[in-house]
Parts: structure tokens; C-alpha cells; sequence
């Protein structure tokens, strides 16, 4: 046989021979050339000759090589039939060919070595036994087969309810269902004995000669069909014990009441992927009703599982109590069930079972400490939102993110229909908005009104207050954020105008501040004193909320801006006496500790009445006052400083990558002050904190800051440019720490100098 790879023949017992020279047959090979045709030539062939593929030779002749001598051509076929008791047959690899319907192996046959066929051949008559485990594997229980048996149809609807009722009780049986229908089939058509899984006694009839194709199926069944009408017909309890298959349909109901609707529960064991576990399709409208408590309740048989996470993700000083949790889990599933009737469902799982907890263990839990530790995502209800055509709008386990991809989806939409201008637009115009008004004579204001549908999706319009030349006018916007932004603007200016008088008396009696001068001297011109003091009085009177949207919520705001404006010059001259004297004993201080200077400036800058909300001025003197006491107290012991110093610098730094103006998001602003209670907590903890304060507390604040600002521009279609400036939390050495064992060993904590 010809070898392409060596260039040479192949002859039997693996030699490697040459044609000689002097055969009829022999092509002289020609120099190598750089032409494509020269290389394409099989065997160094010139003028289009070829060596033949299969030869005979008379004799083998070892000169300065291996010669074959006096060859004729010759048809591999003819050595198959001539030589046939001569040959080495082998069969491999046997596989399921579904275009074929039947099980097929590779036959390959051989001649002292020299393979003269490879092809496949029916493994049946081969190996009868192995051939038909191979059929019912590949054929029946991976449902590859085609033809239209009755069986089979009735067999996929029965494994459909297994499947169903396994997936529901997350039972390991729906692992090894597939096993399960083999052994049923295997103990109906193995050419063999009754399978041991049928038991010793047991009398089967099988496949006599094996069945490895569909024909031969076909012929099984029409024999067999005479004496049992359901041959291979199986039922749920052949699989799997009735014991097994059972499972309670109130533990894995097939819908959830909500209100006066029923929404359809769907089933899958799908690890891994999104469709896994629970999921309830909804429309948009329906969506909007689902609340974190139904959706915590929405299937019972899952309720031991979450308790028994919710108990390990506590903090290991709360879990020993509780141990054994399989027992304690089993205990509280019980009761949180019962808690859960009788307040109807309205609280979530982790509230009613920190509850319990503080009841029935006088374990005082709070339902945060699961925030960052999830249940596994088949144990959470995915809720699919689906538009008028069943066609996926949006998919999630975490209601708030479904919502916010709602709210992006309906934005879309908006902000399509108002720049088309549609007629649904145009009336929802004519209907809400108002002209410029100077007092609110809008009546109540809704949060959203209706326009239209689109695909299923409601489009709704956003009214707001715009300020106007002569006033505020009620306007219709495509976004809520865009109306919020609105409403803030358009507020401020309503109050504006109905405080005018107010506020021009506050102006003027912001003349005492010039008391101040010699405090401020150096520092702040009286003027610009005026200017800031008047700046942020302003923007706290005016920049209140109203909440609801009413004639009387806005009556009610107004009449205690007016009362809040009363007295208030004396008190904030007060106030920034007591700071401006402070800041002038830090400047002087004798002993000031490294970094005060720059501590001083971000919290007092220039501007700083101006660039502070006058409810946080009040505090100013407090985290001075811890200032002072740091540099009164740090050479006592410059160790210790130095490591509150240190757990202090990442969040410090972390601030100064926050936008400091004032208009700065509400959480940005809060995360500033909570760094600075953070400070006196590290340094003068006996001046108190205005909220508890610790650094896993400004960990979580700052990531959520940082999630908030990400999404809140990713929406906008900018760059998040402020979040990207924001650094990671960075991990702060804590020290060893040892239980506590008796009240003396508090002194541990608060080590003096």
C-alpha cells in the first residue's frame, strides 16, 4: 500500500519497501520544483503518471534498500475475498447513528498488518447485548428517535410530570431519572436473563436476539402488541417509589394569590443557568403589585432551606446558640410559618424570623445583617415580566433591579412618544399642565399619570413644577428623575415667592453678623460673611420637600418655614461665634498634630457657611472640639494616634473624591459627615456621635455610593465619572481582639496614654 507521508510502499508485518526501478510500473520521480503542479503530483509522478496505490510483488529484494520486484496492480477487494481466511477482523468504537435509526460499529480489516476496509457495519449481530443497551440509551431515553411510536409519546408526558414534581422538591431523583428509564426498557428488550434490578423471581420477557435498530423496534412491538396492548408503556411509578414521587401541592403550589389576581408558578431544574428554580411571569401591571414578603412566601416547601441559610449567615457569636441549625432550622420554620398567618404574609422571611429570634432565643437580630448574603438562586423567585404578546421585557430575583429595568423600559418609551408627539401625548398635555402661577393652585399633584400603551408597556408622563418668569408652571415630564429634578427647582422658587417679604428681613437682620469681624478678620470679609450666612439660610428655608403633592402639605410647609425663620439670626451669630472662635485656638494650638492644618481647611474653607447645609452647621463645633482634643491628648501616646490615623485615611480620601459642591447627591453629602462622626468616634468618643458610626458601616455606605452613582449616570448615557474616582474601601488591620470576660477588662478598649 501506497504512503503518501513517506513516500514509499508499505508492505505486510510493517516493512517499508521501495518499487524497483526496472517494474513496467515504476514513475521516476522529478527534481523538486517550486510549482504548485509538482507539488500536487503523488509520488513524484511526471507527465501526469502515478505510482498505483495498491501493488503485488512476486519477490522482496534487500539491496541498497528494500525492493519489491516483478508487481502487478491490485483491488484491495480482491485480498478481502481471495484471502478471507487469511484476514484479521476487528470491531470499535460502536455508536448511535440517529440519520440511520441503528447502532453501528467500525469494522476494520487487516492482512498481516496492511488495513484493507474501515467501515460501519451493524453492531446487532456483533454484540447483541451492548448493541441494545446502546439503542435504549441513545435511541429511547435521549428521545432521539423519529419515528412516530405510540410508547414513546405516552412516556414523554409521564417523565414531563417526574420531572415536574422532582424539579418542584429539588429532589437528587431527577439526577438519576434517565437511569431509571433505562433500567425499565433493558428489563423489557436485553437478550438476556431479567435484569437483578427487577428482582431474582421476577418473569420478564425480553428481546430475544436484542434490538439495536428502529426496524427491529418496530417488529418487537408489533409482536408483542398481541398479547400486552402496553408493551413499554411505563407510569411514574416505575421510575421512581410512589413514596418518592409523592410531594405535598400545597408546599409547591402552582400559582401565587396576589390581591385579587392568581399569577402561574413555573418549575425548572436548570442549575447554572437563569431559568433555574421558581419563575412567575407577569405583566407589567401585575409587576408593580409583587412586594419582597409575597415573593419571600410564594412557595412554602423552600421555606426550611432559606431558614436553615439565613441561621448559618449569622455572625458565628449569635450561630453557637443556635446549634444544632438543622434542629433550630426546623424549629423556626414552624414558627415563622405561623408568625407569617397571622400577619397574613405582610412581613418578609428575614423579619419575621429575627423576630422569632428575639422572642423565643432573646437573640437580638437585625434583619440588615442578611443583606449581603443571598439565598441560593433556586431558592429565590425569578419573576419574568412579559409584554401583551408573552414576548420577555425584562427578568430578575431582586425586585429592585426588575423595577429599575421597568423604569428604564417605560423612560424609553416615554421619551419616544413625547418626541413623536402623539395625540395620547398631546390630550395628556391639554389635561395636566398649568400656566404660570404664583401659589399652589394645582390642587394635588400626582406622581404619574397614564398616556397609553405600547407592546403592553404603559407610557406614563411625569408632572412637575417648572419655574417660570412669572412664577411655577405645572409641566408634563418623560422621566421621574427628570421631574424630581424639576419639582426641586420648581418648590424652591414657589417658596421663594411666598417668603419674598420673609426673606428680605432676614437679609437685613444679617447685618448683626458684622459683630463678628474681629473673629473673622484675615479671614472672611463681613460682607462675604453676610453673603454665605444669607446663602444657606436660603437654601434651607426654600429647599424643603413637600410631601404629598397637596394644597395643605404645601400650606403646612410654609407656615414652618415662616415659624423656623424666627429667631434664627441671633442663634446662627451664636453659632458661628462659637466656631470661628474655635478655629482660632486650633491655629494657635501649641502642640498641633500632624495634619491639622489640612483638617482644618477641608472642614472650615472659605466658603464653608455657604457650602454647608444649615442643619450640619450646628455640628461644626462638635468635630472641632474633637479636633482640639486630639491635638491636646496626641503626644500622650503618638502610637495610638498614629494607628486611628490610619484606619481614618482611607475614607478621608475616599471624600475628597466626592463632588463637594452643594447640589451633591443626598447620599455623597451624608457619606461626607458620617467620615467626619467617624473622626470623633476614633479621637473624642467622649463627645458622642450624632448616629452610630464603624467601618464596616462606611464600607457599605461608600460601595452603595458607589453602585448608585454608576447606575444613576449609566441611565443618563454619561460616564460615571465621579464613581470612577470613588477608591475601594481599602481593608484596615483591626487588632487582636480577645473576649471580654468581666467588666474590669472594658479598659482594654479605651486604653489611656
Amino acid at each position: 500500500m501506497w504512503d503518501e507521508q513517506n513516500g514509499q510502499y508499505k508492505a505486510a508485518h510493517d516493512r517499508k519497501v521501495a518499487m524497483f526501478p526496472g517494474s513496467a510500473l515504476y514513475v521516476r520521480p522529478q527534481a523538486k520544483k517550486k510549482s504548485s503542479f509538482a507539488k500536487a503530483t503523488a509520488g513524484g509522478a511526471a507527465d501526469g503518471k502515478r505510482l498505483p496505490r495498491w501493488i503485488m510483488a512476486a519477490e522482496i529484494v534487500e539491496t541498497t534498500r528494500l525492493y519489491a520486484r516483478t508487481v502487478a496492480r491490485l483491488d484491495p477487494a480482491w485480498a478481502l475475498d481471495l484471502g478471507a481466511h487469511l484476514l484479521k477482523v476487528s470491531h470499535t468504537e460502536p455508536f448511535w447513528n440517529a440519520e440511520a435509526g441503528r447502532v453501528l460499529v467500525k469494522r476494520r480489516a487487516r492482512l498481516y498488518g496492511l488495513e484493507l476496509e474501515s467501515r460501519a457495519v451493524s453492531y446487532g449481530k456483533i454484540n447483541p447485548v451492548h448493541a441494545t443497551e446502546l439503542f435504549i440509551r441513545e435511541g429511547l431515553v435521549n428521545d432521539t428517535i423519529t419515528w412516530p411510536f405510540d410508547f414513546l409519546a405516552h412516556n414523554r408526558r409521564v417523565r414531563d410530570k417526574v420531572e415536574i414534581v422532582l424539579t418542584r422538591t429539588r429532589s437528587s431523583g431527577y439526577l438519576n431519572l434517565d437511569e431509571a428509564i433505562y433500567r425499565f426498557y433493558a428489563a423489557r428488550m436485553l437478550p438476556e436473563a431479567p435484569s437483578p434490578v427487577a428482582g431474582a423471581n421476577a418473569q420478564v420477557e425480553t428481546g430475544a436476539g436484542g434490538i439495536s435498530s428502529v426496524p427491529e423496534l418496530i417488529d418487537l412491538v408489533r409482536e408483542r402488541r398481541v398479547t400486552d396492548p402496553k408493551f413499554l408503556f411505563f407510569e411514574a411509578g416505575d421510575l421512581r417509589g410512589s413514596e418518592e414521587a409523592a410531594h405535598d401541592a400545597a408546599a409547591f403550589p402552582d400559582a401565587l394569590p396576589i390581591e385579587n389576581r392568581v399569577l402561574p408558578l413555573g418549575y425548572a431544574y436548570r442549575p447554572g443557568q437563569d431559568e433555574d428554580g421558581v419563575t412567575i411571569t407577569v405583566s407589567v401591571r401585575d409587576a408593580e403589585a409583587l412586594t419582597p414578603a409575597a415573593l419571600d412566601w410564594a412557595v412554602p416547601g423552600h421555606l426550611e432551606d432559606k431558614v436553615l441559610h439565613l441561621l448559618k449567615a449569622l455572625p458565628i457569636s449569635q450561630r453557637r446558640t443556635l446549634i444544632p441549625l438543622a434542629e433550630t432550622a426546623k424549629a423556626a420554620t414552624r414558627a415563622v410559618a405561623q408568625r407569617a398567618r397571622l400577619r397574613d404574609r405582610q412581613d418578609s422571611l428575614a423579619a419575621t424570623l429575627a423576630g422569632y429570634l428575639r422572642d423565643a432565643q432573646q437573640l437580638a437580630v437585625d434583619p440588615s445583617v442578611w443583606a449581603d448574603k443571598p439565598l441560593a438562586d433556586h431558592l429565590r423567585v425569578r419573576v419574568q415580566v412579559v409584554d401583551e404578546r408573552g414576548r420577555p421585557l425584562a427578568a430578575s430575583r431582586d425586585l429592585d433591579e426588575l423595577h429599575r429595568l421597568l423604569a428604564e423600559r417605560q423612560r424609553q418609551l416615554s421619551a419616544e412618544v413625547a418626541r413623536e408627539d402623539p395625540p395620547a401625548w398631546r390630550r395628556a398635555r391639554i389635561r395636566w399642565e398649568k400656566e404660570s402661577q404664583t401659589d399652589w393652585t394645582f390642587g394635588e399633584i400626582p406622581a404619574r399619570v397614564h398616556v397609553c400603551d405600547q407592546a403592553g408597556v404603559p407610557v406614563y408622563a411625569y408632572p412637575a413644577l417648572v419655574p417660570v418668569d412669572a412664577g411655577v408652571a405645572l409641566r408634563l415630564c418623560k422621566a421621574p428623575e427628570e421631574a424630581q429634578a424639576a419639582m426641586r427647582r420648581g418648590l424652591f422658587h414657589l417658596f421663594e415667592l411666598q417668603l419674598r417679604y420673609e426673606l428680605a428681613w432676614l437679609q437685613r437682620d444679617l447685618r448683626d453678623l458684622r459683630a463678628l469681624g474681629v473673629l473673622a478678620a484675615a479671614w472672611l470679609s463681613i460682607d462675604a460673611l453676610q453673603e454665605q450666612a444669607y446663602a444657606t439660610l436660603r437654601r434651607w428655608i426654600c429647599g424643603r420637600a413637600v410631601e404629598p403633592l397637596t394644597p395643605a402639605a404645601f400650606a403646612h410647609e410654609l407656615e414652618q418655614a415662616r415659624s423656623d425663620l424666627r429667631g434664627v439670626v441671633p442663634r446662627v451669630a451664636d453659632l458661628l461665634r462659637e466656631i470661628l472662635a474655635l478655629r482660632q485656638e486650633l491655629l494657635t494650638h501649641p502642640e498641633a498634630y500632624p495634619g491639622l492644618a489640612g483638617d482644618l481647611e477641608t472642614l472650615l474653607p472659605a466658603d464653608f457657611i455657604a457650602a454647608t447645609p444649615f442643619q450640619q452647621l450646628a455640628h461644626l463645633p462638635r468635630y472641632l472640639k474633637a479636633m482640639k482634643l486630639r491635638a491636646d491628648r496626641w503626644k500622650e501616646n503618638q502610637t495610638r494616634d498614629a494607628e486611628r490615623a490610619k484606619r481614618l485615611a482611607p475614607y478621608v480620601k475616599a471624600v475628597a473624591a466626592l463632588p463637594a459642591e452643594p447640589g451633591a447627591s443626598e447620599a455623597a453629602e451624608h457619606y461626607r459627615w458620617l467620615v467626619e462622626e467617624f473622626r470623633v468616634s476614633l479621637f473624642a468618643q467622649e463627645l458622642g456621635t450624632a448616629e452610630p458610626v464603624s467601618t464596616v458601616k462606611l464600607d457599605r455606605e461608600l460601595n452603595a455610593l458607589r453602585h448608585r452613582t454608576l447606575a444613576s449616570e449609566s441611565r443618563s448615557g454619561g460616564v460615571a465619572k465621579t464613581a470612577d474616582r470613588l477608591p475601594p474601601p481599602a481593608a484596615v488591620a483591626a487588632p487582636a481582639k480577645t473576649p471580654l470576660k468581666s467588666l474590669g477588662a472594658l479598659d482594654r478598649l479605651f486604653p489611656r496614654g
